[in-house]
């Protein structure tokens, strides 16, 4: 998914899609002082051309560059930090802001090791937030433990990201679009009525994985993650600055369920024209109501969706 040899030229990242003239030219610039190395953006990708045994070393200087770029880090940080493993591609120690992300192998199984700096109360924070997810409900939620001999995270590793999925596939089987988005209700509708909301629900944090009982579509990153019966994020001190996506409602200050319905609506538009902001897809009444908040709940998005579906797979 984010890098691959294409004649000398290196694939860093999959969000140029996101990024307007401005903020491009800004990373490029700031790249390019780092590193005296050009950067070059397709529709979908930021390339350079650069020695390929130096891929980690890019993507880190990738990586320190958008920090500080609103909108742009917690991209770049999905794309670095959690998805290592798609389409052959394999970053064996990967060293980020926080720590170190390392594909390991435990009893067999492929598996992503977060290792933190130093004492880390915020990751200790969300793995038991989504520890706990996943011993609930398995098929909505990554498998996800801790390695209390090394302090290190262990999360499964996905096959895909929605984000590489839709942006790589050229025509999506209706079905397919579906099923992906019938899974993010279940999933959401599932932690509303737990009382949480996921607070960033983004393309990149939503993953595939290829079981040989079938495909499954999972929930990840539960960094932003709300207790609304606790009225406090589920990661102590978090500030409301740190939601940063094009699926986020910023003009709303208040953590409700409306603002993953918000994000479920650009997510719809999304999966069917490959565009957050698009609306030219025969969703666009629901994606839209989802957006102006229109919608109570998950499950009336759901009734609606699926009655469009039936309606257009007969």
């Amino acid at each position: 998914m984010f890098w691959f040899d294409y004649d000398k030229m290196l694939k860093l990242v999959s969000i140029a899609a996101t990024l307007d003239k401005a903020t491009k030219k800004r990373i490029a610039d700031l790249f390019w002082a780092d590193t005296n190395i050009r950067l070059t953006f397709t529709n979908q990708d930021i390339y350079l051309i650069g020695n390929n045994d130096q891929e980690i070393n890019y993507i880190n200087i990738l990586h320190d560059v958008c920090i500080n770029l609103f909108d742009i880090d917690s991209m770049i940080n999905s794309a670095i930090n959690d998805d290592l493993y798609y389409e052959n591609r394999t970053i064996i120690n990967n060293t980020g802001s926080y720590g170190t992300t390392e594909l390991v192998t435990i009893n067999g199984t492929p598996m992503v090791k977060k290792t933190p700096k130093a004492s880390c109360s915020s990751l200790d924070e969300e793995y038991r937030f989504a520890r706990g997810l996943y011993m609930e409900n398995s098929n909505f939620f990554v498998m996800t433990e801790k390695d209390d001999s090394t302090g290190s995270y262990l999360m499964e590793v996905a096959n895909d990201t929605l984000f590489s999925y839709v942006s790589k596939t050229e025509i999506l089987d209706e079905r397919d679009k579906a099923f992906i988005i019938n899974s993010l209700l279940d999933e959401v509708d599932y932690i509303h009525k737990r009382g949480f909301i996921h607070n960033d629900l983004h393309p990149e944090n939503i993953l595939l994985f290829n079981y040989t009982r079938g495909k499954q579509w999972k929930l990840s990153d539960f960094g932003m993650a709300f207790n609304l019966l606790d009225k406090r994020f589920i990661i102590s001190g978090l500030k409301e600055e740190s939601r940063k996506s094009d699926y986020i409602n910023h003009s709303v200050g208040k953590n409700t369920t409306q603002n993953d319905i918000y994000s479920i609506g650009k997510l719809i538009n999304f999966v069917y024209t490959k565009k957050p902001q698009s609306t030219n897809h025969l969703f666009r009444n629901i994606s839209k109501k989802c957006i102006s908040r229109k919608y109570q709940n998950v499950l009336d998005i759901k009734r609606e969706f699926n009655g469009v579906v039936a309606a257009l797979i007969e």
